[in-house]
């Protein structure tokens, strides 16, 4: 349906958006995730008409959109800041898109009642917005969004104002709404939690490209990279040389990463990621051992990191200063390449 073909664009000379394609699909959910700064914004307002790429096309069921002025697309776009009217009740804060289209009043009526239905605030109709929670209020702002049955989804950073928590409660009733709506969704975020329980579809963005995509459990078991293992903050990177023996040498000692999918050479400088999850009474080839620097409760167990500051989740807490010693399993041991 949607499909971006080498969006290029720049600011002042420096590149933010360095030949950016991919498509969605219908009811599709695709998270841009990346570091501030990244273009994930600037590709957002490409897409909704409010920028122009400085090459490339953006096409809606092979239309090139060029020409097409952001009113006409029919795409919703919703921001962190929901820029809800004060002086506006809940109904009439949702209802006001509609009545700059001219629609007769009692169809804005039945499809405000539909769609607060749909985001479960019915009750709140007549409720002035100042008056709502934090929560109840991103609520309305997607109801705005919602309410005109637009053909694309496109959300930037809605849940970064709401405190942790909240995030967290909203984001299952988020995709239950946006997956209601069966349009194509793109969502920008820099949280990798978030993207990870929105997602059918992950594309991380960094220095202007699409560096890795695919479902969150794919980019969780095979990153790609040093960056993306980092950014998602799957473990432990470790550099390290290339052995003949298909060991990697560190600074801390040996590892034999699992299924490596990439042609090395002995001598050969790559990166290593040490997953930090170790169930107890694992066992295995890679030996791990360092003295504890800091041991604190991290949800159902304990985050432990050694003076070499590789970090570990072990289900008991060993003392600071104590030595550790560990087998570690060749499958938390992964290649970077």
């Amino acid at each position: 349906m949607l499909d971006l073909i080498d969006i290029h664009k720049s600011y002042e000379g420096a590149q933010l958006l360095n030949g950016i394609s991919f498509s969605a699909g219908e009811s599709e959910i695709i998270c841009l995730l990346g570091a501030s700064g990244s273009g994930k914004s600037t590709l957002l307002q490409i897409i909704a008409g409010l920028e122009k790429p400085d090459s490339g096309q953006v096409l809606w069921e092979g239309k090139d959109l060029a020409i097409t002025p952001t009113h006409l697309r029919n795409f919703g776009l919703m921001f962190q800041d929901y820029a809800l009217f004060p002086f506006l009740n809940v109904a009439e804060n949702v209802a006001f898109g509609l009545k700059m289209q001219n629609i007769p009043q009692a169809a804005i009526n039945l499809r405000v009642d539909e769609i607060l239905k749909q985001v479960d605030l019915q009750q709140f109709a007549n409720r002035k917005v100042t008056d709502l929670s934090g929560g109840e209020q991103q609520r309305v702002a997607l109801a705005r969004v919602l309410v005109p049955r637009p053909k694309l989804l496109m959300f930037d950073e809605p849940l970064g104002a709401l405190d942790r928590s909240l995030r967290e409660d909203l984001q299952a009733e988020l995709r239950r709404i946006l997956r209601k709506s069966r349009v194509p969704v793109i969502y920008v975020t820099h949280d990798q939690e978030e993207a990870y329980a929105l997602a059918d579809r992950i594309l991380l963005l960094h220095e202007g490209q699409i560096t890795r995509a695919g479902s969150p459990e794919e980019l969780w078991r095979d990153p790609g990279s040093a960056w993306a293992a980092s950014f998602l903050g799957l473990g432990n990177i470790l550099s390290g040389q290339y052995l003949a023996d298909g060991s990697v040498q560190t600074s801390i000692g040996p590892f034999r990463a699992s299924d490596c999918q990439h042609s090395h050479y002995a001598g050969e400088a790559i990166n290593i990621l040490i997953r930090p999850e170790i169930e107890q009474g694992s066992g295995g080839e890679n030996y791990l051992e360092g003295f504890v620097k800091d041991v604190h409760f991290f949800k159902n167990g304990y985050r432990v990191t050694l003076q070499s500051d590789v970090y570990l989740f072990l289900p008991y807490a060993p003392r600071v200063g104590e030595l550790l010693s560990i087998n570690l399993p060749e499958r938390s041991v992964q290649c970077l390449g």
